[in-house]
Order: C-alpha cells, then sequence, then structure tokens
C-alpha cells in the first residue's frame, strides 16, 4: 500500500520498478556499501541499517533488516534490547562506539563531535570503518524517508522475503529485478 495517488496498493519493488532511474543507481551503491569490502562485516552493516532504520521509526525497513540480520545469526530482539539503551544490550562492546556514533549522526547529525569519532578509533576502527558507519547511516536515512513518505507498510510476507533474498543475493537483488522488468518494457 502507499499513497501515490496512481499506485494505491504499490509495494516498494512496485516503486522501485516506477522510478528505476533512481532505485537502479541507488541498489548499485547499496550492493557495494553492504556487501563489498568493509571493516564491518555484512552482519554488522546490517544491524546497524536496522538500528538506523530503528531510530527513524521506519517500520519496513526496520523489520526488513532485522529479517536480514536473523539470518547472519543476530538475535530477533537485539535492536529492541539498543533500542533501550547501548551499553546496557548484550553485544561486542566494540561495536559499541559505532552503534552511538550513527544514533548521533541519525539524530541529531549536526552535533557529531571529533569525539564521537575518536571513540570509534579507540574501539580499534579504521578510516574505513568511520566512513562506512557514516555511508550506512545516511543510505539507510534516506531509503528510510523514500519508504515513509510515500506510506509503504510492513507486510510480514514481504518481510519475510525481503530479508530472505537480500541475505542471499544482497542488494544485486533489486538490480536484477529492476533489469528484468526494464526487458519486459522495452519494445
Amino acid at each position: 500500500m502507499s499513497v501515490l495517488r496512481s499506485m494505491p496498493d504499490a509495494s516498494l519493488i512496485d516503486v522501485f520498478r516506477a522510478s528505476p532511474e533512481f532505485a537502479r543507481p541507488l541498489h548499485v551503491f547499496a550492493q557495494q556499501l553492504m556487501r563489498g569490502p568493509s571493516s564491518f562485516t555484512e552482519q554488522e552493516r546490517e544491524l546497524i541499517a536496522a538500528y538506523v532504520s530503528s531510530l527513524n521509526h521506519c517500520e519496513f525497513c526496520r523489520a526488513s533488516h532485522i529479517e536480514v540480520g536473523r539470518h547472519y545469526g543476530t538475535p530477533d530482539d537485539l535492536i529492541d534490547d539498543l533500542m533501550k539503551g547501548i551499553h546496557n544490550a548484550p553485544i561486542d562492546e566494540r561495536i559499541k562506539p559505532v552503534l552511538s556514533y550513527v544514533r548521533m549522526l541519525t539524530l541529531a547529525p549536526g552535533r557529531v563531535t571529533k569525539s564521537d569519532v575518536t571513540a570509534l578509533y579507540d574501539a580499534g576502527w579504521d578510516d574505513t570503518a568511520v566512513s562506512h558507519a557514516a555511508l550506512v547511516c545516511a543510505y539507510f536515512s534516506f531509503m528510510n524517508r523514500w519508504v515513509d513518505g510515500l506510506g509503504i507498510e510492513a507486510d510480514p510476507a514481504v518481510v519475510k522475503m525481503a530479508g530472505e533474498m537480500l541475505h542471499q543475493r544482497g542488494y544485486g537483488a533489486v538490480i536484477e529485478l529492476l533489469d528484468r522488468a526494464g526487458k519486459l518494457n522495452r519494445p
């Protein structure tokens, strides 16, 4: 379901298919960011995605990336624990400053300070990690606003399918869907 008059029953994939000139490059970027080389594991990047989406109150993205995380072995209730407080959550200490950083970057980007970043270095992360944390945060904040701005709801069946698809084939799966749809629409 969406708020678009021309597509009131649209799913997120329908929205992507209607705007392939935007959706395709965004997913090419996402594939590289979320599945390419990084200081973070794929599981850690999906955790950041689910956490940022939770902070932004985007239920579709929150549920979808919790589902992806489940396939990597992340406990279902970890995001709820993080939302209650990062420092008491049952998670590796090394990732806590990363989550604190993306929390600040999500909720009050103008208040991020050098000490927020220094905490990542102190935990053993490198420049690539700092950059990737900011990029994952920014990408999902962007996508959260696109999804919520169009009224896309978190249908449990779609969330389950999306979680499995993203885990198995990464964000390239969306690119493949868009490319197939494009070929079908050509004369």
